[in-house]
């Protein structure tokens, strides 16, 4: 396994939230804008690569979607405890 790319999260923006008066900071972009950031400029490169490892983070239907449909690569993302997952159109239903 060799990472080919990775982006350091700049939280550049400051905001406080009403009720708690806490002073807090967030990126400019989200977390799928700098993963298909990312991939993007990848998909032609001459490196032989089939699979997307990504933490939690990223595992979202739509960053799943992309890396299949759009990259037409397979992905292994780890999930949160508290996802519900269908194997089979039966199991959505």
């Amino acid at each position: 396994m060799l990472p080919i790319a990775f982006k350091p999260i700049k939280k550049d923006i400051q905001y406080s939230r009403v009720v708690t008066q806490k002073l807090n900071r967030r990126s400019r972009t989200t977390k799928n804008e700098d993963l298909i950031f990312m991939l993007k400029p990848r998909k032609h490169n001459l490196l032989n690569w089939h699979y997307v490892f990504a933490e939690s983070w990223f595992s979202s239907i739509a960053n799943m979607r992309f890396i299949y449909e759009k990259m037409e690569k397979y992905f292994i993302l780890k999930f949160n405890r508290n996802r519900l997952i269908a194997l089979s159109k039966e199991d959505k239903l």
